[in-house]
């Protein structure tokens, strides 16, 4: 590839630059979709304080590699070997690829374990804070990348991961490797693929051209597109229609 720069950008989690908790993404995480019942008055309460607990815990860090993109016999060119037809379905029709790792750092992790020895709730609700910040922190992270972008018609096509779809989870590796992800942002990974801090993401997205006309155009329609263009129809995690 023509640069192998990494980049690292950090957030303070304050004054804005990353959005607020979404509480019913945080219940849809912890297994409650569309929140908890009215019998569920414990529950709520505890979230609260979870939600207090949590000031000052989370560390936003991403780290990323961006490169121009060609296609050879329909499959994107990219930094390490692989053969999936869903990321060349999300890829397509970008100019450019960017990938990329984030985490909201091992003090999540620490809570989540001594969330363990008081009660299952509470941890319980700790993973499922920790999932909510490191995606909010990866829409973030998009968002920003393409408001500094030069051109302001560009879009990005859906995140895709190792592990979806066709694409082996074992790809986490060439992420770790490429992005240098230990030493630009603290993030190592286990002989069984588990990463540490927990509570982070590896992904690759592309760039996608401005459309003439200024509207969504049909390419941007051709990618992962999230929850709908999963496989999975009975994941717990799922997403309700109307979110995507």
């Amino acid at each position: 590839m023509d640069d192998n720069t990494v980049f690292v950008k950090r957030y303070t989690g304050s004054e804005d630059s990353l959005s607020a908790v979404d509480a019913g993404e945080v219940w849809r995480y912890a297994g409650f979709p569309g929140g908890p019942s009215g019998e569920d008055e414990p529950l709520e309460a505890l979230f609260e304080e979870v939600l207090a607990q949590s000031r000052g815990v989370f560390r936003y860090d991403v780290c990323y590699r961006r490169f121009p993109l060609r296609f050879e016999d329909g499959m994107p060119v990219l930094p390490f070997a692989h053969s999936s037809k869903g990321l060349a379905r999300c890829l397509r029709g970008s100019r450019e690829a960017v990938m990329m790792a984030a985490t909201v750092g091992i003090g999540t992790d620490r809570m989540i374990a001594r969330a363990q020895r008081e009660s299952a709730a509470r941890a319980l609700l700790w993973q499922a804070l920790g999932a909510e910040r490191v995606e909010a922190l990866c829409d973030t992270f998009c968002a920003d990348l393409l408001k500094e972008s030069a051109d302001p018609g560009i879009r990005e096509t859906p995140r895709f991961s190792p592990g979806y779809g066709d694409l082996p989870l074992e790809t986490q590796k060439d992420f770790v490797r490429i992005l240098d992800c230990s030493r630009q942002i603290g993030v190592s990974l286990s002989e069984t693929l588990l990463m540490t801090p927990s509570k982070s993401v590896t992904a690759i997205f592309g760039i996608l051209p401005a459309c003439e006309d200024g509207k969504r155009g049909e390419v941007a329609d051709r990618g992962g597109q999230g929850c709908r263009g999963c496989a999975a129809k009975d994941c717990m995690f799922r997403k309700t229609p109307g979110r995507s």
